[in-house]
């Protein structure tokens, strides 16, 4: 089999291109030759040592996302958990010292589902029970005779009166409650002798409490409205 030669440069260090032509041409013919003179297969050499590792290449473009894939079948329900604490009522967050006020129903009674732990939560402490008091706003006598624990004692607005009569010497008179009798030695009846005249006065602070106000025991209180 004859090798083609390469050929020579020319004057400008580059081939002549159709000498280059011819030498391609020439060796595709020798090689085309000797595929069709192919030879008995050689004993399979032996493995070469692993080269070097090359350099990591430059990381390429990211991909187009994937479609989205068929949603997959629901999974078995899980066990019920516990109970959690029961919580206030939502959007209502009332302030430690807030008061309300409960009232009774047409039965007179308090109803457990108007009790403000269970309207609100949280807890509650019961203020002045017991005490049997009404509550009244400041002003006017307001502050007459009210103690220092804030409670106004009952009273009522004075009464009074007076009347005349007659008592023998021999028999003095009596009194009680609201009247009150004087004697008066230097008048004397009209008729008989050894009588002696008196009158009666009436002033129920001698029984009962009395004030500027008729008005039951009571607590000051105050309403307050927002604008």
């Amino acid at each position: 089999m004859d090798i083609p030669q390469l050929p020579q440069l020319n004057s400008s260090g580059v081939f002549e291109q159709k000498e280059l032509y011819d030498f391609l041409h020439a060796v595709q013919k020798v090689l085309l030759e000797s595929t069709n003179n192919k030879g008995e297969k050689g004993e399979r050499g032996s493995k070469g040592d692993q080269g070097v590792q090359g350099p990591k290449g430059d990381r390429g473009p990211k991909g187009n996302k994937g479609d989205k894939g068929p949603r997959g079948n629901q999974g078995p329900r899980g066990q019920k958990g516990d109970r959690g604490p029961k919580g206030d009522p939502g959007g209502l967050i009332l302030p430690k010292g807030f008061q309300y006020v409960q009232f009774s129903n047409s039965s007179g009674n308090f109803l457990n589902s108007q009790k403000p732990q269970n309207l609100f939560g949280g807890s509650w402490t019961l203020l002045h029970n017991g005490e049997g008091v009404f509550f009244r706003t400041e002003g006017g006598s307001s502050s007459d005779k009210r103690n220092s624990a804030g409670i106004q004692s009952d009273a009522i607005r004075n009464i009074y009166g007076t009347t005349m009569g007659f008592i023998r010497e021999d028999g003095r008179g009596t009194s009680d409650g609201a009247f009150r009798h004087h004697y008066d030695c230097g008048h004397e009846a009209s008729k008989g002798t050894g009588n002696h005249s008196y009158h009666l006065s009436f002033n129920a602070s001698r029984v009962v409490p009395t004030g500027k106000d008729n008005r039951p025991k009571n607590r000051l209180m105050r309403i307050w409205v927002k604008q």
